[in-house]
């Protein structure tokens, strides 16, 4: 079992959602905040998945994978929609708990830890709450919005979210937005919400996504990182690079991501004849992802009710200009509207449009735009100022 020897802290850390290996995207942003914090030793509990070894250590960081089911069964974790199968498959995820809680409590019981960290309140702040009865240390809840966007989608769940909120010595979450979400659920069950509730961001890694004033943008070229669900508002976007094409703009636009909606917005662009100036790609390494930003004007994330806009972040730090919707915690990203970034109309195609098109058309204030959005990410969300807020609370506790 895990023993902490040396005199930093230690703390385990609970998530069903972490890197399986080099180059993975899943819980990537959990990671590189882990390792910013090198006074804190960390031990991740985190689900097995097939092929991986069930105890490693990766970068200093010890991590414990839980098995749930047979290698060829464990379909629950790293998908990108567990949260889907509460309803459609509820057996698989009781047993995907049961077997989180058993390997939580056999850790918390034969290893010392200072803390308990657990990242989205379901399923890893539930187990949380009950290994903190056993080890009795302080427990953190760090949320990252869908896990706060199912208490409006299942109320039945407020109940369980509740216990959890109340056993939390502090709760954390990545935008102003969010934090309004959950003070609004809970208020009326969890005494105290709003005074242990905090923003913090997650940081980005700006080892991979910084300006290189080597690179020259393409004119017009306009990117997108998302993933292809309605909530993201991919078809306003094209819609939108239709008026472009009417107006003999020039422009071309990458989309970057997978999920339910990419053979409806494929047909779309067929329908609009716009293959040669709207392109849908794959999801690629971060690595990759950033050197296209870095090659591109602007970046849109028009999402409602987006949790924060990491991925907004993420190209402004790369020289590109921000376009998003003004909702969710997008807002918290682009802060001054027309300073450090454009905020449009939740939705409103015509309100895209044209922001797309004055940028577009107005290379010197395009210009402008871009250089302040990315000293407004560098000032507000470097790896320093994030985990300072983080390293602040642990220490407190």
């Amino acid at each position: 079992m895990a023993s902490h020897s040396s005199s930093r802290k230690s703390a385990l850390v609970l998530t069903h959602n972490y890197p399986r290996y080099s180059g993975d995207m899943s819980g990537v942003f959990l990671k590189h905040l882990l390792s910013t914090l090198d006074s804190v030793e960390f031990t991740v509990l985190a689900p097995h998945d097939r092929g991986l070894p069930e105890s490693e250590d990766v970068d200093g960081i010890e991590i414990r994978r839980f098995r749930y089911a047979p290698d060829d069964k464990e379909v629950l974790a790293y998908r990108g929609e567990m949260h889907r199968h509460l309803t459609s498959r509820p057996l698989a995820v009781w047993n995907f708990i049961r077997s989180y809680r058993n390997a939580a409590m056999n850790l918390v019981r034969h290893s010392t830890f200072d803390l308990i960290w657990a990242h989205w309140w379901i399923p890893g702040g539930w187990i949380g709450r009950k290994a903190k009865a056993v080890a009795d240390i302080p427990l953190v809840v760090t949320c990252h919005g869908t896990d706060i966007f199912l208490l409006s989608k299942y109320r039945w769940l407020r109940g369980q979210a509740a216990s959890v909120f109340s056993a939390a010595n502090r709760v954390t979450v990545v935008s102003t937005f969010l934090r309004e979400q959950l003070v609004g659920a809970m208020k009326d069950k969890v005494e105290g919400i709003g005074e242990k509730t905090v923003v913090a961001p997650m940081p980005v890694d700006t080892g991979v996504f910084y300006h290189d004033e080597g690179i020259e943008p393409e004119p017009g070229s306009i990117v997108c990182a998302s993933r292809l669900t309605k909530q993201k508002n991919i078809d306003r976007l094209i819609l939108a690079a239709s008026r472009l094409k009417e107006d003999n703009v020039q422009f071309r636009v990458d989309i970057f991501g997978d999920g339910p909606e990419r053979q409806h917005l494929e047909k779309m662009i067929d329908d609009l004849s716009l293959s040669d100036q709207v392109r849908i790609h794959r999801p690629v390494p971060q690595g990759e992802l950033a050197n296209k930003y870095r090659k591109s004007q602007i970046a849109v994330l028009v999402s409602e009710r987006e949790g924060f806009g990491l991925a907004l972040l993420e190209a402004m730090l790369c020289g590109c200009a921000g376009v998003g919707a003004r909702s969710g915690g997008i807002i918290d990203v682009l802060a001054k509207d027309g300073v450090d970034g454009v905020l449009v109309e939740p939705g409103d195609v015509d309100s895209l449009y044209q922001s797309l098109k004055d940028l577009l058309t107005n290379q010197a204030r395009l210009a402008e735009l871009r250089e302040a959005c990315r000293e407004s990410a560098v000032s507000r969300f470097s790896n320093e100022t994030i985990s300072h807020i983080f390293r602040e609370i642990l220490e407190q506790l």
